[in-house]
């Protein structure tokens, strides 16, 4: 489960640079922009908690959670810098 959440991140972060560096204008367009955006800080978040809970309670296999947690913070932290910057 940390793993997909993760994947899913890292997916989402890489829609959302592309969207900040091709696209000329911003938000909305195109129209799934706002859509990326609002599912990379959901999914970062949601894999964050997971990658959180999954520190807490695997002695065995902490080190994969906090490398999991990596690109949580930056799925996050991107759209939401990036919309801190834009305006």
């Amino acid at each position: 489960m940390v793993g997909a959440f993760t994947f899913g991140a890292v997916a989402l972060t890489v829609a959302v640079l592309g969207l900040l560096i091709a696209a000329p204008g911003f938000l909305p367009k195109p129209e799934w922009g706002l859509v990326a955006f609002a599912g990379s800080v959901a999914c970062g978040g949601a894999g964050l908690f997971v990658s959180l809970l999954h520190f807490l309670r695997n002695e065995s296999d902490r080190t994969f959670a906090v490398l999991c947690s990596i690109p949580n913070v930056v799925a996050v932290a991107t759209p939401v810098l990036a919309l801190i910057a834009r305006r």
